[in-house]
């Protein structure tokens, strides 16, 4: 079959190969045709479909929940600050006192320096979390209250001055 193909005219050669080159391109041009018009319909079906079922799907889900603000294991100490210290029973194990309405409450936690520099007496407000190392709790906040001054000066006890 090759001799025969061989044999033919320069001009039968270059016209068989214009023909097949002629439908190669006639192929390429169907397939990019088929591939876009069904690409399409797919794209158009799948954005129907999927409109509709994402509705359905969203009407039955039931109505997104608010976040808390607060996480489960955070805790808030609020009253007056007695102490910060370091245990001698332990290298690492430092606590803090703070005295709510009578109560004193001593907690335990990782050393840090958000409580070293307040006094005793001072009224705050201290966030730890729990559970985060063991056996001790971690501030995360410290915030610091200002108690109110007591008027002071001749018009302290009033206008009339009592």
């Amino acid at each position: 079959m090759v001799q025969h193909i061989l044999a033919l005219p320069l001009v039968a050669k270059v016209i068989a190969l214009l023909g097949v080159a002629a439908l190669g391109v006639l192929g390429w041009a169907k397939h990019k045709a088929i591939t876009e018009v069904s690409g399409a319909a797919t794209k158009a079906t799948e954005s129907k479909l999927l409109g509709w079922f994402g509705r359905k799907l969203y009407a039955a889900a039931p109505p997104p929940t608010v976040a808390s603000a607060k996480p489960h294991n955070e805790r808030t100490y609020r009253g007056t600050f007695v102490i910060y210290a370091k245990r001698m029973t332990y290298s690492q194990d430092h606590f803090f006192e703070i005295e709510h309405e009578g109560t004193a409450h001593t907690v335990p936690v990782k050393g840090t320096h958000l409580l070293a520099d307040l006094q005793p007496g001072t009224f705050v407000e201290i966030d730890t979390l729990v559970g985060q190392v063991y056996f001790v709790e971690v501030v995360q906040r410290v915030r610091v209250f200002k108690a109110k001054a007591k008027p002071r000066g001749p018009l302290a006890q009033g206008p009339a001055g009592y």
